[in-house]
């Protein structure tokens, strides 16, 4: 029984100074650089302000508000996070999923701002980006609990720690999660995170709850940046290793077509609203709003790109 006890009080002490690293590594890069709704987090965040402060989401009052805060704030040097379409309507060029994922936390801030008059309400003052802080800690703890929580199906205790010790600390995720993670990296990860642990209990348990998450992480990952639609196979061939499998997997979603239909569903309303401001902003419900970026696949830039 002893024995016991020190094994949970070790085990809870790993998990604490896993938790304490993180923490400690956030607040130290959060307060590096006071303003961090600018360039492209600025594209992916103007949705809210025009839409809920500002009621300017075709941006034709942009010279009363929009660019004195652009001035102010040194938002970004060029104003490329929208422009106008063929039918002379602004359009945002990126996709609004990260302004929804920002929304409660934006919403919080604008309550305070509205019930203090402290700050400015203009969506870019300082209660707004302190709270767009804490929406990147949420973040980043929600992608490792679950990714431990999904870790923890297939291998030890210690050695899921390890492994997040060495993803958090010795990968690319350390700048995108702490000193970006405004930026869709961080979301992405947290979402697909979140997919693959409900993946995972949907094929033990085919549950309608477990199906509505994967439509919802599906919808969002989408509506976040619409190539992420890629993650769609995780769903369908998690656990599949050959011809006979795919056969039997097949099989077990026809079975459950009833949660299939109720995932696509999910999946499609969360995207409804993009395309909704697509069609109200240029008269098409699918819109290519990288008008000037392209991939050119006969010029790749390998020598410049490796050397």
């Amino acid at each position: 029984m002893q024995g016991e006890k020190r094994y949970l009080l070790l085990k809870k002490e790993k998990h604490l100074l896993f938790i304490l690293l993180v923490t400690i590594s956030f607040f130290y890069h959060s307060f590096q650089r006071t303003e961090r709704i600018d360039w492209d987090v600025f594209g992916y965040y103007l949705y809210l302000p025009a839409k809920f402060i500002h009621n300017d989401i075709n941006l034709g009052r942009k010279t009363e508000w929009l660019e004195p805060a652009i001035s102010k704030y040194k938002l970004t040097d060029s104003f490329y996070q929208a422009y106008q379409s063929p039918s002379r309507k602004y359009v945002f060029k990126y996709t609004m999923g990260m302004s929804v994922l920002y929304s409660p936390f934006f919403f919080a801030a604008d309550a305070f701002v509205r019930n203090t008059n402290l700050y400015e309400r203009d969506g870019f003052s300082l209660p707004y980006q302190i709270a767009m802080r804490f929406f990147v800690f949420t973040m980043i703890l929600l992608g490792l609990f679950y990714l431990y929580k999904t870790l923890r199906i297939y291998f030890s205790e210690n050695n899921t720690l390890f492994a997040l010790f060495l993803l958090v600390f010795g990968t690319n995720y350390y700048v995108m999660s702490f000193a970006d993670g405004l930026m869709p990296h961080l979301s992405l990860f947290t979402l697909f995170s979140i997919l693959l642990f409900y993946t995972i209990q949907w094929y033990q348990q085919q549950k309608i709850k477990f199906a509505a998450i994967i439509g919802v992480c599906l919808g969002m990952a989408v509506l976040i940046r619409p190539t992420s639609a890629v993650v769609v196979l995780i769903p369908i061939l998690w656990g599949v290793y050959g011809i006979q499998a795919f056969s039997v997997r097949m099989l077990l979603l026809l079975s459950n077509f009833r949660q299939l239909l109720i995932l696509i569903l999910l999946a499609f309303t969360v995207l409804l609203p993009q395309l909704l401001y697509w069609h109200t902003q240029t008269g098409e419900w699918l819109f290519y709003s990288y008008p000037d970026e392209k991939l050119n696949f006969f010029k790749p830039h390998l020598a410049e790109v490796f050397f």
